[in-house]
């Protein structure tokens, strides 16, 4: 029981921190790379979101406003999700 421990996000048994499967309940651990893909579209989205918005007229400005601000919330939300599941709150 040396090195560092994560509980398993289904039994919550003590898991060694890079197992990918609990060893009690055989449950497949979650990845943080679906979150870095998150906030990385998220910047995507909001660095050609905002440029849309301010330089273009009519739908074009509604469409790159709506592009920037679902943006802002998967950096956001993608950010959050990942510190929880880092402090081992279950998201």
């Amino acid at each position: 029981m040396s090195g560092p421990r994560k509980r398993c996000t289904n039994c919550g048994t003590d898991i060694p921190h890079a197992a990918k499967i609990c060893q009690e309940c055989k449950t497949v651990q979650p990845s943080n790379l679906l979150l870095v893909g998150v906030v990385v579209f998220g910047l995507f989205c909001l660095l050609f979101g905002v440029p849309i918005a301010l330089f273009s007229v009519g739908l074009g400005r509604l469409i790159g406003a709506l592009f920037a601000v679902c943006g802002l919330a998967m950096v956001f939300g993608g950010y959050t999700a990942y510190i929880d599941r880092k402090a081992g709150i279950e998201v």
